[in-house]
């Protein structure tokens, strides 16, 4: 288990180990994170090229995510890169600030047209990763969400 405020967060080992985390979430929490994460005509409209939400992993075309008897949910998602302020406090990554600034609002007006709120949508709650070589940004933990 990650030492986490809100929802509980559990790190997978094995071969999973920095790959895979599992969140558990309530049911209107998962709701807002599963509409913000399957709204790619918003965020192709805001100029994103892929969806900058926390990832929900797949298997085929089904979310890795299941509904507990307790009425939670257990949503399996993809470990990302390091906090934006814990990126741009290294001093070769300032030449990237702007950039990811700008994605960051992008990101704020996506969920506001998609009248999510995130609850604490807060620098640390954004994570930095590569694909391909070139930069993205993530809107993450949304344990608090609701639409």
């Amino acid at each position: 288990k990650l030492e986490k405020t809100g929802s509980k967060t559990i790190v997978l080992g094995g071969p999973l180990i920095s790959k895979a985390i599992i969140r558990i979430i309530t049911d209107k929490a998962f709701q807002s994170w599963k509409k913000a994460f399957e709204a790619k005509e918003v965020w192709e409209s805001l100029g994103f090229d892929y969806i900058p939400i926390e990832p929900i992993l797949t298997v085929g075309d089904r979310l890795r995510a299941f509904k507990t008897n307790k009425g939670l949910w257990r949503v399996s998602t993809k470990v990302l890169g390091p906090s934006l302020p814990n990126f741009l406090n290294k001093i070769e990554n300032k030449k990237y600030e702007q950039e990811l600034l700008e994605m960051k609002n992008k990101i704020e007006i996506g969920l506001n047209e998609l009248n999510v709120k995130h609850g604490h949508l807060h620098d640390n709650n954004f994570c930095v990763d590569f694909y391909q070589g070139r930069i993205r940004l993530y809107a993450i933990d949304f344990d608090q969400a609701v639409s």
